[in-house]
């Protein structure tokens, strides 16, 4: 499969956010303007419905006006804690925090914790959880990837974090996809491969991956990384490199959205 990949706008500086479309395709250049929120830096985004959501330091704010402005919805979030996970199911909002997980209910106006018996090795003396870098919906299970405490799913009855024990690696999580099939796991020690009960690291990803987007379903993924964007279609078995015409721009690709044809991609220096 051949890709070609075109930039139309972009923010030149640490963080890299470029529309990338079908080369073909006709898209006017617009340009960026800041839009807040102010308080601090911006660690995670969210669009559900009509409003979109910025999670920062102590801080998740709300926007229902396309981010013209912005309030928080943080009550009774603990303090100086990093918002690092933003996301919904089923009208409830998620969060991943450097204290453990969180929620707020449909039309609710104060979250309420889920850190109920986290295992005794995973929160220091002074948090409520441990540091949660992602948490992710996968066939219907809750799963939390700690920075360097392992993976947990969450369990409902009764009410408890549990590990996945067989998880190859303890290394920082940076991401979780999967569907009724196959789970995906990046880390910093590799990306990992679940299926039919049998934990596997992809050895054909050569390089480490910060972040998924699948467009449909696990057909068709991507994977950010630290040498551009890669795509499998076949579930993470195999992956190829996506050539891209980003001449002198760090190819290190931390977050990755696609809506329609329309590509955002955040970038870092490694």
């Amino acid at each position: 499969m051949k890709f070609k990949l075109q930039i139309n706008a972009l923010v030149v500086g640490v963080l890299l956010i470029a529309w990338i479309v079908p080369a073909r395709s006709q898209v006017v250049k617009l340009p960026w303007k800041s839009l807040g929120p102010t308080g601090g830096g911006v660690n995670c985004l969210l669009q559900s419905g009509g409003s979109f959501y910025a999670g920062g330091y102590g801080t998740i704010f709300r926007s229902i006006d396309k981010g013209n402005t912005w309030s928080s919805i943080s009550d009774s979030l603990p303090q100086a804690t990093d918002i690092n996970e933003i996301i919904e199911m089923d009208g409830i909002l998620y969060a991943g925090t450097k204290n453990g997980v969180f929620l707020l209910p449909a039309n609710g106006k104060y979250w309420e914790s889920i850190n109920t018996n986290w295992p005794s090795n995973t929160s220091s003396s002074n948090s409520i959880g441990p540091d949660v870098n992602r948490i992710a919906f996968v066939n219907g299970t809750l799963y939390a990837g700690t920075k360097d405490k392992g993976l947990f799913q969450y369990v409902k009855n009764p009410a408890q974090w549990k590990e996945v024990i067989d998880f190859p690696t303890k290394t920082t999580i940076k991401d979780i996809i999967g569907d009724s099939e196959v789970l995906l796991v990046a880390t910093d020690g590799g990306t990992f491969r679940l299926k039919s009960g049998s934990w596997n690291k992809i050895d054909r990803l050569p390089v480490l991956v910060n972040c998924f987007e699948k467009k449909d379903d696990l057909t068709q993924v991507y994977a950010g990384t630290t040498d551009g964007i890669y795509f499998s279609s076949d579930k993470g078995l195999t992956w190829t490199f996506i050539p891209n015409n980003i001449p002198g721009i760090d190819k290190n690709i931390t977050s990755l959205k696609i809506t329609n044809n329309t590509w955002l991609a955040g970038t870092h220096p490694v």
